[in-house]
C-alpha cells in the first residue's frame, strides 16, 4: 500500500516519513496528507488533472481489474479517485463487485499459501468457515484446506482461482463496496452469482455476507 500512498513523496518538498521518536503532532500531519489529501500519491499526465477525470478513468480500471481479481490495481484506482459504486452501463449496469464474482477471466496472481488449519475449523462446514474468516489470510487458510484433499491438479487451480476471486470481492466490500447494489436488471452481485453459476463457493461466500449485512 506505500508503493500506491507514498509514491509522490519525492515530488513533494519539505515532507519526511516520521520517526517513532518524532511527536504525536509530526505524525498525525503525516497521517492527514498521506490518506485524507492523498499528498503523495504519485499522478501520471494521463491520469486527467481534473478530479471528475481521474474518477471516471480510475473507476474503469477498478472495474477492469475486478474481473481479474487484480487487488493491487483495484488499490491504486481507488486511492487515485476511482469509484467502487460506478456502474459499467456497456455491460448491464454492473459494478466492480458484480463482475468480480462472476467473471470467469483467468486470475491474476494465482497462488495460495500452504498453512495448517485448526483442527476443528475442519468439521465445519465451508459457508460457516467462510462467514466466521476475519482476514484474508483465512481465506487462503479455508481454501487450503478445501483442496488438500483434492489431488486433481485442474480442480486444484480452478479452486485456487475461486479463492482469488473471493479475496477480491472482500477486498471490495472491505472498502466500501455494497453487496446489495443491483445492476440494470436489478440483479444483486449474489442473484448474479447465483444466475451465472458462479462456483459453489463464491456463491456460499456471498450468501453469507448478505446474511451478515441483514
Amino acid at each position: 500500500m506505500n508503493s500506491i500512498w507514498e509514491a509522490g513523496i519525492n515530488l513533494q518538498k519539505g515532507w519526511e516519513k516520521p520517526k517513532p521518536s518524532d511527536s504525536r503532532k509530526i505524525k498525525e500531519d503525516w497521517i492527514k496528507s498521506k490518506y485524507m489529501w492523498k499528498g503523495f500519491i504519485e499522478y501520471r499526465p494521463e491520469d486527467g488533472r481534473e478530479w471528475k477525470d481521474r474518477e471516471r478513468k480510475f473507476s474503469d480500471v477498478i472495474y477492469e481489474a475486478a474481473k481479474v481479481a487484480d487487488i493491487l490495481r483495484i488499490a491504486e484506482a481507488i486511492a487515485k479517485g476511482g469509484s467502487l459504486e460506478w456502474k459499467n452501463e456497456e455491460e448491464g449496469g454492473k459494478t466492480a463487485l458484480h463482475i468480480c464474482a462472476t467473471s470467469t477471466e483467468k486470475v491474476v496472481g494465482n497462488t495460495s499459501s500452504s498453512t495448517d488449519a485448526n483442527a476443528t475449523t475442519k468439521e465445519k462446514t465451508l459457508v460457516q468457515k467462510l462467514q466466521e474468516s476475519k482476514s484474508l489470510d483465512d481465506l487462503d487458510n479455508i481454501l487450503d484446506v478445501e483442496n488438500a484433499d483434492k489431488g486433481n491438479e485442474e480442480d486444484h487451480e480452478a479452486d485456487s482461482s475461486t479463492l482469488e476471486r473471493i479475496k477480491c470481492v472482500e477486498f471490495l466490500i472491505q472498502n466500501g463496496a455494497k453487496i446489495d447494489t443491483k445492476d440494470a436488471e436489478h440483479q444483486s452481485v449474489l442473484d448474479c452469482a447465483l444466475l451465472e453459476n458462479a462456483p459453489r463457493e463464491m456463491i456460499e461466500y456471498l450468501a453469507a455476507k448478505v446474511n451478515i449485512t441483514k
